[in-house]
């Protein structure tokens, strides 16, 4: 566990022993301030020069595109509608609103890949200790063989700093700011590793498991490797975010899926989904009454790695999990978050370190059917 946790108000101290690439550089000199990044001090990102109408700092980001074939669901003209290059503007907020998703292409560079696969590494061979739910690897195995256990990390971010710091990548935010606002906190990252033969999730919307006062709930699902139909890709129902509302859910005992529920009984059918097919390093972003799902790696090998975070408005209250003190669910706020841009209109609360890093089941031996702790 990293001494305080990522999300101490004394914030993070960048000690990261993976090796670094000269774009990760932005990430090395002091960390995200968990309540308000308006405040004076020295920048989280003081080493890159200022990028975008924002005044962001983000590191030179060489383009993929060129040595990249085009995915079989492609245009032949090129990337799909949605498809938007960092940084993002007007128009990508524009089709983020009518369509509740975007894909943002070179969000973050090779090196930064490279060291992040390195990081799930060393996560899954207990470099960090051990996680619940962990299986036990030996010295024996390859690499490969270790990180193949594992479906997916929750919150990795406590006790990794570098997936912490990925949370605030300047790319991230000039997104964040584009579809939230100039406010914004983050309460929950996931690693998806995803080998061949795991299975996806069913059809589901993010704010049945984390709710918001406002509907600003919006993930940012950052992809590690190329994603595509055969490895399980992202689904998604362009614009079942619109009607505002959360559809019934049930558990599915579909083989093909985890041990998440599955939403049903919405005005939509599959023929509306679309697939979203990314290259290593772009990120899809959708909001949190989405429609999404994905559906198990069919691939002979190889993995589909993701780092998926989770943000919202600052300006909401974050009505997560059972209030500690008996204050209601009307003004619960959850304060397990971290400021990653602008400023916290409830910083006078604090914040708290109560999440822990832990497996999700994939389904291997049965799920449990009752209610999701």
């Amino acid at each position: 566990m990293v001494p305080g946790g990522p999300f101490s108000a004394s914030g993070l101290r960048h000690k990261i022993d993976t090796p670094l690439g000269p774009d990760l550089q932005w990430a090395v000199s002091s960390a995200p301030n968990t309540q308000d990044s308006d405040t004076s001090g020295p920048s989280p990102f003081p080493s890159v020069a200022p990028r975008g109408e924002l005044g962001l700092t983000a590191p030179i980001i060489p383009s993929m595109t060129p040595s990249r074939p085009l995915f079989s669901t492609w245009p032949n003209t090129g990337r799909p509608q949605g498809y938007f290059s960092s940084p993002v503007g007007v128009e990508a907020g524009d089709f983020y609103r009518e369509n509740g998703y975007l894909v943002v292409e070179d969000a973050i560079s090779e090196s930064e890949i490279v060291a992040l696969k390195a990081e799930t590494v060393r996560i899954c061979r207990g470099g960090f200790g051990q996680i619940k739910g962990m299986v036990e690897s030996s010295h024996e195995e390859t690499d490969e063989e270790v990180i193949r256990k594992t479906l997916c990390i929750h919150f990795p971010n406590k006790v990794s700093e570098l997936m912490a710091l990925e949370m605030s990548h300047p790319s991230l935010v000039n997104i964040l700011q584009t579809v939230i606002g100039p406010n914004v906190k983050c309460m929950q990252s996931m690693l998806f590793i995803k080998s061949a033969g795991k299975p996806g999730q069913a059809w589901h919307q993010d704010e049945d498991y984390i709710p918001t006062r406002d509907r600003s709930l919006t993930g940012c699902w950052l992809a590690m490797d190329d994603a595509t139909i055969e490895n399980g890709c992202l689904w998604v129902i362009p614009g079942s975010h619109k009607p505002g509302v959360l559809w019934p859910m049930k558990f599915h005992n579909d083989r093909r899926f985890d041990c998440s529920w599955e939403s049903y009984d919405y005005p939509y059918t599959d023929e509306q989904a679309l697939p979203v097919e990314v290259r290593a390093g772009s990120v899809v972003v959708f909001n949190g009454y989405l429609l999404h799902r994905s559906l198990p790696n069919t691939a002979t090998a190889g993995f589909r790695r993701a780092l998926v975070t989770h943000y919202m408005s600052a300006e909401s209250l974050l009505p997560w999990l059972w209030p500690e003190k008996p204050t209601g669910m009307g003004l619960h706020d959850h304060r397990d978050v971290v400021l990653v841009c602008g400023k916290d209109p409830y910083a006078y609360k604090g914040v708290t370190n109560v999440m822990t890093a832990h497996i999700r089941p994939d389904g291997e031996g049965g799920c449990y059917t009752g209610d999701d702790d």
